[in-house]
């Protein structure tokens, strides 16, 4: 009988399993080959499961490292990165000015550094009456804000991510009046969007008065072609159709700005030192806005001067007596209904006296 005897021996980490045959000369021996059939199958299944341990642990050493890796890559890209630009914090101390002042000129320069972080912003030298560009730090300084306040009249498009606001200086109390009005229309939207309130659709009555005035610019320095035909034509269409005409002439720089008229309102009066060809060329544009207008305006109001601004208000000469010829036409008609009303009466009296 062939007898099938296993040696077994133990290696780090793994079985190895040696099968030595031979030859047994005894009789049956059935018991000690079940026997070592289970040894066999064993030490098979400890092998493989030391192989699967093996490998899940190859796997896990790689997938740590690869996370090791990843985070110090991270980590280096993120050292590499530059830090994002945070926002300067301008702080303007001012030494004049009630709290409220304060909080209306802060908000402006606000707005100022929103529009660029260098706070490059523009201003009208009142020596030249040109634009020159300077820093908002510069131009505060010195200002008290017990007489004037910071307005934004105009703003410069840059590029996409720039702009360069025009400042002036206006009174104290249109600063603050400015800077109420601002605060009520953004607490105003806040409680429409929140569905607190309905978005008002009716004009106000100050606003219907407004309409029956017309506004137009000139510039000192217009062109006598063109104060004579363009605005003369507009200053005349206007007042034939019963609108009262405000006329503002101020110098070509300010008239050209996108809110010309709240800057020509709200800035402070500055007077200029004329040379003679100035002075003479601003009272021509007065004088002749004066002939054009004087067949159909009343005497016009002025109001300014030659060395800063002025407004010249129109009011159309027809229009009180337009309103007077119509009225006195209507009494007259009613009197003449009176008046054969009456005849009518004394003719029908008079035939039932005859009957």
């Amino acid at each position: 009988m062939l007898r099938l005897q296993l040696g077994k021996r133990i290696v780090r980490n793994a079985f190895s399993v040696v099968v030595i045959r031979g030859f047994c000369s005894s009789g049956p021996c059935r018991k000690d080959w079940m026997a070592n059939n289970d040894i066999l199958l064993n030490a098979t299944a400890a092998m493989k499961r030391n192989k699967e341990k093996v490998q899940r642990g190859s796997l896990d050493s790689a997938h740590t490292n690869g996370s090791f890796r990843q985070v110090n890559m991270n980590q280096r890209s993120n050292h590499n990165k530059k830090p994002l630009k945070k926002p300067r914090s301008i702080v303007i101390k001012w030494s004049t000015g009630s709290d409220r002042a304060k909080e209306a000129a802060n908000s402006t320069v606000s707005s100022i550094f929103k529009m660029n972080f260098e706070g490059t912003v523009q201003r009208i030298n009142s020596e030249t009456n040109k634009v020159e560009e300077t820093n908002i730090r510069e131009f505060v300084k010195g200002i008290n804000l017990d007489e004037v306040g910071l307005s934004i009249v105009d703003v410069s498009q840059i590029n996409e991510n720039t702009s360069i606001p025009l400042v002036k200086l206006v009174e104290a109390r249109v600063a603050l009046k400015r800077y109420s009005d601002e605060m009520a229309k953004q607490k105003e939207k806040e409680l429409i969007e929140m569905g607190v309130i309905k978005k008002s659709t009716k004009s106000s009555e100050p606003d219907k008065v407004e309409s029956t005035v017309k506004r137009l610019k000139i510039s000192w320095e217009i062109k006598p072609d063109d104060l004579c035909k363009q605005k003369a034509h507009e200053i005349v269409t206007q007042l034939k159709k019963g609108f009262k005409v405000f006329v503002y002439i101020d110098s070509k720089n300010s008239s050209g700005s996108r809110n010309w008229l709240d800057c020509f309102e709200n800035s402070i009066p500055q007077e200029i030192k004329l040379s003679k060809r100035e002075h003479e060329q601003r009272s021509f544009v007065v004088d002749k806005i004066s002939e054009i207008v004087e067949e159909y305006s009343i005497q016009p109001n002025l109001d300014g001067t030659l060395g800063d601004k002025m407004i010249i208000k129109l009011a159309p000469k027809t229009l009180t007596g337009e309103k007077m010829d119509k009225k006195t036409l209507k009494e007259h008609k009613k009197k003449e209904r009176q008046e054969k009303l009456q005849k009518r009466i004394e003719k029908k009296n008079q035939r039932g006296t005859g009957l």
